[in-house]
């Protein structure tokens, strides 16, 4: 439980950057409550759930054998490719921030690699605004369903990859939106 001095600079750090990473002196136990605390602390309190989590919203990457979690790749012992989280969710349904929070290391691999989307905003508007044009159509971009012996387990979701949103209400700053974490 970091000091409220802590929380404002992974804030302030997030807010300039739109990624944070903490790290603790601390062996850190292998406790959900950690991220779901960090979160709170940060202003995440809205937690997904989907297929795949747990009861308190999180997922534990780690080996499954058995049950709903043993189709997906992040839940084998298979390599685990570029890809991207929340993508399901419909347009009125955004994924707004996530906590990734390691603790243990995998025994190879394990590595990121991280792309920040106002970075890439601005390198395909630099290349081609035509580009944002098109991913901002309604329908880009259609996720297929998911379908699982014969049975829909989500529906597929059809909508833009980038939106503009309301970063603060109040004072209208705008930020844009990549429909994945």
């Amino acid at each position: 439980r970091p000091k409220r001095h802590k929380i404002q600079e992974l804030i302030t750090v997030c807010s300039k950057a739109n990624m944070v990473i903490y790290e603790t002196d601390d062996k850190i136990n292998e406790n959900k409550q950690i991220p779901l605390d960090m979160g709170s602390a940060v202003g995440l309190k809205n937690i997904e759930r989907s297929l795949t989590t747990e009861s308190d919203g999180v997922s534990e990457l780690s080996l499954a054998e058995t049950g709903v979690k043993e189709i997906y790749i992040p839940y084998t012992n298979k390599r685990l490719g570029w890809h991207t989280d929340g993508c399901y969710n419909n347009p009125t349904n955004p994924i707004n921030g996530f906590i990734l929070h390691c603790v243990r290391a995998a025994k190879e691999g394990g590595e990121n690699c991280l792309l920040d989307p106002d970075i890439a905003y601005i390198l395909l508007r630099d290349e081609n605004p035509d580009f944002i044009d098109g991913l901002m159509l309604d329908d880009a971009l259609t996720i297929p369903k998911n379908e699982k012996d014969g049975t829909i387990v989500r529906r597929e979701q059809t909508g833009p990859v980038i939106t503009i949103q309301q970063k603060n209400i109040v004072s209208g700053d705008e930020t844009i939106h990549f429909r994945y974490t």
